[in-house]
Formats: structure tokens, C-alpha cells, sequence
């Protein structure tokens, strides 16, 4: 199922991030989750491409499943995109999270998938 809109804007902030290379931002707001802004970093630099913005039709090409076990809760699988090759194998893996109206976003895992 493609991402609820809601979570549309939040993660391309999350993105944006990635792209201007702020893992540490990442990680100082809770947002990297359990690689860090270290983790990030390597993950990024082993890709060896350079990411960017996703365009509109990710967030349709993405898959979101709902976490039973929480309510207002995604697992959600975005392929990012570079500037080398568009869209790439390089999968971003997070939960997205709308607690009361307050939408939460923290990467789990950036892999190639």
C-alpha cells in the first residue's frame, strides 16, 4: 500500500536530511534510529552515489503496512533516488508514526534492498 499522505511532508524532510548529508541533525532529533549519524554516514558512502530529492511518485512506487501491535503506526519501505542513476536499489526503511496529530518519522535501517 502506497504511504498515507499525512507522512508525505515529514519524510521528505527526513530525506532532505539524507540528501544535504545533516545525519548528525538526524541523529540529535531522534530521527536515525538505531544506525546513528555514523551508521547513516557509512551507509551512504558504501552506496557511493549521491542521493537525491524523491520525486511525487515514490511515495505511490513505496510500500506502507500498518503496525497491528500500534495504532496510527507504519513500517514503510521508500527507494531513495540519485543523481547518478534516478531511482535506486538503495531502500530507506522507517516507521512513520501520527501520535494524537504529532507525526513521528525515525529511520529503522538504509539498505540496498
Amino acid at each position: 500500500m502506497p504511504i498515507p499522505n499525512k507522512f508525505h511532508e515529514p519524510i521528505n524532510s527526513l530525506v532532505e536530511k539524507l540528501v544535504q548529508r545533516d545525519y548528525s541533525e538526524l541523529e540529535r532529533n531522534g530521527q536515525a534510529g538505531r544506525l546513528g549519524a555514523s551508521g547513516l554516514q557509512v551507509a551512504v558512502a558504501e552506496y557511493g552515489r549521491r542521493l537525491t530529492r524523491v520525486p511525487p511518485e515514490a511515495f505511490e512506487l513505496s510500500d506502507a503496512v500498518a503496525i497491528d501491535s500500534q495504532p496510527g503506526s507504519w513500517n514503510v519501505n521508500m527507494t531513495l533516488w540519485t543523481v547518478e542513476e534516478g531511482r535506486s536499489d538503495l531502500t530507506l526503511t522507517l516507521t512513520a508514526s501520527d501520535l494524537g496529530g504529532r507525526i513521528i518519522v525515525v529511520i529503522e535501517d538504509l539498505h540496498v534492498l
